[in-house]
């Protein structure tokens, strides 16, 4: 993986272009940024990340403080889906709000995709969309403060959650693909191309 920031848009970009595992509590470094993690690439030909649902995740170390709007993307092709509990797709370690803003964990919540930032009131954003098992799909989300947040599946958007929420200034700091925290919700599936935005 790597790690990149272009201009003022793109935070974070992270791909595997050359095969290879990680085992089980082994450290390595990518361009001096160190990453834990355990996982396999998902296909025979392809770049993309399987993550086994037991203990596979990979560690990003990021800085994204204090902004207003941000937007999460990646291609997903889950092995299996829980009816119910989350699983975790792009989760910062951390859940708490300092004066850097607001932990934000975007994940799969009772089969459907959702929006996790610390502080929203009444819940939180969840969209209509259950994302389908053994299916390459590209998901988004978009985090408005004050406005909205949107969750678009193959470029289209699928919903929009205004309901009244306080939206906290939001950061996304060092955190895990596949996993909160390399301890549990563990993903079940395939990542690619993953992006953060600002």
């Amino acid at each position: 993986p790597y790690s990149m920031q272009l201009g003022n848009d793109i935070m974070a970009e992270y791909r595997v272009f050359t095969t290879f595992l990680v085992p089980p509590g082994s450290k390595v470094s990518y361009q001096g940024a160190p990453q834990w993690g355990r996982y396999k690439l998902a296909e025979e030909g392809s770049n993309a990340l399987h993550f086994d649902g037991v203990d596979d995740y990979v560690s990003l170390p990021m800085q994204f403080y204090k902004h207003v709007a941000f937007t999460i993307e990646m291609w997903i092709k889950p092995d299996a889906i829980p009816a119910t509990g989350i699983v975790s797709l792009l989760n910062t370690n951390s859940w708490n709000t300092d004066a850097n803003g607001a932990s934000v964990h975007f994940q799969i919540s009772d089969s459907k995709l959702s929006l996790a930032v610390n502080g929203i009131n009444d819940g939180h954003p969840t969209s209509s969309y259950p994302p389908i098992p053994n299916v390459w799909q590209h998901i988004a989300v978009t985090y408005a403060r004050g406005v909205a947040v949107k969750f678009y599946v193959n470029g289209n958007l699928v919903s929009t959650v205004t309901k009244g929420y306080i939206m906290p200034l939001a950061k996304i700091d060092d955190a895990c693909l596949g996993s909160w925290g390399g301890t549990s919700r563990f993903l079940n599936g395939a990542i690619d191309e993953v992006r953060v935005w600002n």
